[in-house]
């Protein structure tokens, strides 16, 4: 018989999959950009993911930050889910997590727009 489980999982993969099995309990997401294209098989160099979530409540966002850092992630930009929440995220703009002692890979989150790629779905991508 044939083998055919892939075992070559990159260290970008790892940290993805780690990020988002906290972020999949708290809200809907996608993962865009240049992991994509690596994840089906392309070469490109990158050292980060760009994930857009569903827009939440602070004190939703402000548990799953919590939960992140239990993970052993950090948020770059700061370490309070207020300042997070409104000073960033609520603005449109984004922030980048990495594991704690650890600058790549990073996770750059941003809320959705609008809520067009989350119509019709239920949990994670």
């Amino acid at each position: 018989m044939i083998d055919r489980e892939i075992k070559d999982r990159t260290i970008l993969d790892i940290f993805a999959e780690d990020f988002v099995r906290v972020v999949e309990k708290h809200v809907k997401y996608i993962i865009v950009s240049g992991f994509v294209a690596i994840a089906h098989g392309r070469s490109r160099g990158t050292e980060d993911i760009d994930i857009i979530i569903e827009r939440n409540s602070k004190d939703e966002l402000i548990t799953m930050h919590h939960e992140l850092e239990v993970a052993a992630f950090e948020c770059i930009q700061s370490d309070n889910p207020g300042v997070i929440y409104d000073n960033y995220l609520n603005d449109n703009l984004s922030v980048r997590y990495v594991r704690k002692s650890s600058f790549i890979p990073e996770m750059e989150l941003k809320f959705t727009k609008n809520s067009y790629p989350f119509q019709n779905r239920t949990g994670g991508f």
